[in-house]
C-alpha cells in the first residue's frame, strides 16, 4: 500500500512538473538572462545587509563567477523549485476526497497556467532572487507539519529577510500563517508549538527592523569600492554590476541622476521615494493584470469564509482569517516596485498553496466548500475565462 502511494505521488509529480515546463515552453520562457547579476555575487564582506545572503552562501563554494555559470545555476534552481512544487501539489491531490478532487484539479490547473503564479520564476522574473524567497515558503510548508523540524523555521524566516527584504511584505506573513495553521490544526495548540509561533514572529519582527533601520550601518565599503569588488568577483565590467546595489545600500537613485537629491541617508525616505516612483510608473496593463487574478483569489476566499463558519471557536478560525489578511502586505509590495507582476504572483501563489496545504492535512472545515465547488463547477467559469484572457493579452 505504501509503495503504491509513493508510486502515485511520483506519477502525479512528474505529470504536473511536465505541464509546468510545457506551459513555460508555450509562453516562450527561454531563461537566458541572468537578471540582477550583482545580487548573486554580493556577499557579507560588503556589509551584513539584506540581499547578500545567497551570494555569501555561493561564495563558500566559489571565489568568482561568470554570467554563464550563474544563468545555468539559476535554471537548475528554477526547475528544482518546480519539481518540489509539483510534489507538494501532487501529495495534496492524493489526500483529497473523491467528492472534492475535481474542484482541486481545476484549482491546480489555474495555479499552473495563471501567468502570475509559480511559472513567473521562469518568465518575467527569471534571474531575480525572489525564487529563493519562495523556497523559504516551500520549506515552511514541508517542515511546519513536523513537530521537530518546525523548530528550524525561525532560522529560515530570518534567512528569508537576508535573501531579499521583499520577503518582508511578500512571504513573511504567509509563512507565519502556515505556522499558525500547523500550530492550531496539526500540533493541537500545544504550548511548545505555540511558543514556536511566538519565536518565529519575534524573529521576523527583529530581522525586519534590523534590515530596514540598522543593516546599512554595517556597510564596510564605499560605493566605488563595492562596484569594483563586484566586477572583479563577477568577471565583468563595472557597468554590468552597477545600477541596482547602489540604490538600496547607499540610498542612491540609479535610474535618474536628477532625482538623487530626493534621497536622504535613511531607509524611510528611500521607501517613500520608491512608493512615489512606482506610483508614477504605474501603467494601465497593471490594472488589467490585477483584475485578472481577482476571480481566482475570490474563489479561494470563498473556501476560507466557509471554513470560518464551519470552525468551532475563535482559535480554530484564526488561520483562515490570517490567510485572508496576507494579501494586505503583498498589495503594499505592488506599490513599492515597478516590477508589478513580480509581487502580484505572490498573492496567487500563497493563496493557492494554502488551499493545497489544507487539503493535504485533511482539514474537515474546508470540505463542505470544496464539495460545493465540486458539484457546482460553473463557479470556475469566470476564473478560467480571466486566466485564459490574460494569457492571450
Amino acid at each position: 500500500m505504501q509503495k503504491q502511494k509513493i508510486t502515485s505521488v511520483l506519477k502525479y509529480t512528474m505529470i504536473i512538473f511536465a505541464v509546468i515546463v510545457l506551459y513555460c515552453i508555450i509562453r516562450c520562457f527561454t531563461m537566458t538572462e541572468t537578471g540582477l547579476y550583482s545580487l548573486f555575487i554580493g556577499d557579507f564582506s560588503i556589509g551584513y545587509c539584506s540581499r547578500l545572503l545567497i551570494g555569501s552562501i555561493l561564495s563558500i563554494f566559489k571565489d568568482s563567477f561568470t554570467k554563464e555559470w550563474m544563468t545555468t545555476f539559476l535554471r537548475i534552481v528554477t526547475f528544482v523549485v518546480f519539481m518540489i512544487t509539483a510534489h507538494y501539489v501532487s501529495s495534496s491531490i492524493l489526500h483529497a476526497k473523491k467528492t472534492e478532487k475535481d474542484a482541486l484539479m481545476i484549482f491546480t490547473a489555474l495555479f499552473i497556467v495563471c501567468p502570475f503564479s509559480v511559472t513567473i520564476y521562469a518568465g518575467d522574473i527569471f534571474g531575480f532572487i525572489d525564487v529563493f524567497c519562495f523556497v523559504v515558503l516551500l520549506i515552511t510548508l514541508y517542515f511546519g507539519s513536523n513537530k521537530i523540524l518546525i523548530w528550524s523555521l525561525p532560522l529560515f524566516l530570518a534567512a528569508g529577510v537576508f535573501i531579499h527584504d521583499a520577503f518582508i511584505t511578500g512571504y513573511m506573513a504567509p509563512c507565519l500563517g502556515v505556522i499558525a495553521y500547523y500550530v492550531i490544526k496539526k500540533h493541537g495548540k500545544k504550548i511548545g508549538a505555540s511558543v514556536n509561533f511566538v519565536v518565529s514572529s519575534v524573529v521576523c519582527a527583529a530581522t525586519s527592523v534590523y534590515s530596514v533601520i540598522f543593516a546599512n550601518s554595517t556597510i564596510k565599503m564605499t560605493e566605488a569600492e563595492m562596484l569594483k569588488y563586484l566586477a572583479k568577483k563577477g568577471n565583468c565590467t563595472l557597468d554590468e554590476v552597477s545600477g541596482y546595489m547602489e540604490g538600496f545600500l547607499f540610498h542612491k537613485d540609479t535610474r535618474d541622476v536628477s532625482m538623487q537629491k530626493e534621497y536622504a541617508d535613511n531607509a524611510w525616505d528611500f521607501i517613500a521615494h520608491m512608493l512615489k516612483f512606482a506610483t508614477e510608473s504605474f501603467i494601465p496593463s497593471y490594472l488589467i493584470y490585477f483584475i485578472s487574478i481577482i476571480p481566482i483569489v475570490a474563489l479561494v476566499f470563498f473556501v476560507w469564509i466557509k471554513a470560518i463558519k464551519n470552525s468551532n471557536g475563535f482559535i480554530e478560525k484564526v488561520p483562515y482569517i490570517l490567510f485572508m489578511l496576507t494579501p494586505v502586505p503583498q498589495i503594499f509590495s505592488l506599490f513599492m516596485s515597478t516590477d508589478f507582476t513580480r509581487f502580484l504572483a505572490t498573492i496567487v501563489i500563497t493563496q493557492t498553496l494554502y488551499l493545497f496545504m489544507c487539503i493535504k492535512q485533511n482539514d474537515k472545515n474546508i470540505v463542505p466548500a470544496m464539495e460545493f465547488l465540486n458539484n457546482n463547477k460553473y463557479y470556475f467559469v469566470i476564473p478560467c475565462m480571466s486566466t485564459l484572457l490574460v494569457n492571450l493579452y
